[in-house]
């Protein structure tokens, strides 16, 4: 999947835009506050029908405008040219692909694969399990047809046990929820673990000679200790009861992120958690292409923050051997446009760009 034209209308300072991106790096430069991290926001907008930088589209519509408009011309990995395009008002959201309506975000995001990292990209390793869950159900949903009905039927029972537990009833009626619970349990996790399988040979290729020692991402399924989920469930009623909450399960999952024996979080400084994350997506990205036959768009904001001057030429060489689109950002470019021959570099100034 890439972009063979890209319009952005009423997007923060940018009014109207139209530009021709190459099929592999992109890279838009400006000082801070010239609109090219706008130009991200915009194709994020376009993919996923919402900013990656707020919740409240209020502050992405320019200022003055009533709406937001974001278009594109695709070609997918068939070859085929197909148009795409999102309208925004405060309180509408109109998507359109191939010349149909598009019902959902989430048939959007399935339409346009999108990979992106933000300097906020970094609470991948050093936030909560939240957003690492977060970061595997986003990767499962598009590459697993089955997951994300097995996932909604997961959360479904859970809610009701969670409702139940909190209440006085008896255990019979915690059964059927329980059932499945567990049923959708066990294909969750060897979903989830087979998926990262797949994603730690791309992984292992990206960072190979980067760091030290072999970096590897590790699933912790949320279990129970010793015991099956089943076994967990059928016995800890009483003492979930007291509680009020579900202690076990997918919804309680967590990735570990280590570097030999290290916790990437532990043992790393923001440069090398910058570069542990950048390898991250673009393995989830030709993870994604390796199963779905599709490369998503990557989108890195602010790419050359802090990393020294050979990181980013290294940073810069891995994203060219990239086979799909890459939009980039960064305030300067002077000492690594050696590597960027045979890329597009933009120039953004007040919401235009050259």
């Amino acid at each position: 999947m890439l972009f063979t034209e890209l319009r952005v209308k009423n997007v923060r300072n940018i009014s109207n835009i139209n530009i021709e991106p190459c099929s592999s790096i992109n890279l838009f430069t400006g000082s801070n506050g010239s609109g090219k991290t706008a130009l991200l926001e915009a194709v994020h907008v376009l993919a996923r029908a919402r900013s990656f930088r707020t919740p409240r589209i209020k502050e992405v519509i320019q200022r003055d405008r009533e709406l937001l408009q974001v278009s594109a011309e695709v070609l997918n990995s068939q070859e085929l040219k197909l148009a795409t395009g999102i309208e925004k008002t405060y309180g509408q959201t109109t998507i359109r692909f191939d010349g149909k309506a598009v019902k959902t975000v989430s048939e959007q995001a399935k339409n346009i694969p999108l990979v992106f990292v933000t300097p906020d990209s970094q609470t991948l390793i050093t936030g909560s399990p939240k957003d690492r869950r977060h970061w595997l159900d986003w990767a499962m949903f598009h590459v697993e047809q089955e997951y994300i009905f097995l996932w909604r039927d997961y959360q479904t029972a859970l809610r009701n046990r969670n409702n139940l537990l909190k209440h006085e009833n008896s255990d019979s009626q915690l059964l059927g929820w329980e059932k499945v619970m567990s049923e959708c349990a066990t294909k969750l996790n060897a979903f989830r673990q087979d998926f990262i399988e797949t994603f730690q040979v791309f992984f292992n290729q990206a960072l190979k000679n980067v760091f030290p020692a072999e970096s590897r991402v590790v699933l912790n399924d949320g279990s129970p200790p010793k015991i099956s989920l089943e076994e967990y469930l059928d016995g800890s009623k009483e003492q979930d009861r007291k509680l009020g909450y579900t202690r076990f399960g997918p919804h309680k999952a967590d990735l570990g992120f280590l570097n030999g024996p290290d916790y990437v979080s532990t043992v790393f400084s923001r440069g090398q958690i910058k570069r542990f994350v950048l390898a991250l997506q673009v393995s989830l990205a030709c993870s994604f292409e390796s199963i779905n036959k599709e490369m998503p768009i990557l989108l890195i904001d602010e790419y050359s923050a802090e990393l020294d001057e050979q990181t980013q030429t290294e940073v810069l060489a891995q994203f060219k051997e990239y086979k799909g689109q890459v939009f980039l950002t960064a305030v300067e470019t002077s000492k690594v446009l050696n590597v960027l021959e045979g890329s597009k570099v933009f120039h953004v100034e007040r919401g235009n760009v050259n």
